[in-house]
């Protein structure tokens, strides 16, 4: 499947902290020039039912990151920035991690990827030492855009921010789009001794 837009959705839920986030950093204004951006490119992003578990095109997140970036002037730190915040806007998120504790602990959680996008796969890779604070998500056949990944970055930085863990530092160190055969997603932190 990677890369087809056709083949990938994402859950219509997934945009909810996004236009949360907007809201906070730009107003009803900044959103209402997002979707109108959107709108202008062939997407109806529906906010009145924004929490909604309805599956919709991958290609509708890409474009909305990109209607981010373009109607607000936003750069790729703004859309990792967004994508930090959104666990910190997600209540069931937060009672989720808020379960876990430490970032040891959250990454012994079931995956959740497939709740939330019908392709690729998160794993785990066997460079993991939890002893030693690190370890590397492996994300395989899930190639949307370098916006995306970016974007993403973030989002698994916030979740490392709502750990009790200190020091959480989270990178792409491996990218598709840079010639990688999968994206890989470092993440250390501090380990209590």
């Amino acid at each position: 499947m990677g890369g087809e837009d056709a083949e990938q959705m994402t859950r219509l839920y997934t945009f909810a902290s996004n236009i949360e986030y907007i809201k906070s950093k730009r107003g009803e204004m900044g959103v209402k020039l997002v979707l109108d951006d959107l709108h202008k490119k062939g997407y109806n992003l529906d906010i009145k039912n924004i929490k909604s578990s309805e599956w919709v095109p991958i290609s509708l997140r890409k474009e909305f990151l990109y209607s981010v970036r373009d109607a607000l002037g936003w750069n790729e730190e703004n859309i990792y920035d967004m994508g930090r915040n959104a666990p910190r806007f997600s209540y069931a998120l937060k009672i989720y991690i808020g379960l876990f504790i430490t970032v040891e602990k959250a990454l012994e959680a079931p995956n959740l990827w497939r709740k939330h996008y019908s392709s690729g796969t998160l794993e785990l890779s066997k460079d993991t030492d939890l002893k030693k604070g690190i370890a590397k998500y492996i994300l395989r056949d899930f190639d949307v855009d370098p916006l995306f990944c970016k974007y993403l970055e973030g989002y698994l930085q916030g979740f490392g921010d709502l750990t009790k863990s200190k020091n959480v530092v989270v990178k792409e160190t491996k990218c598709t789009f840079k010639g990688d055969p999968y994206h890989e997603y470092t993440i250390t932190w501090d380990v209590k001794r």
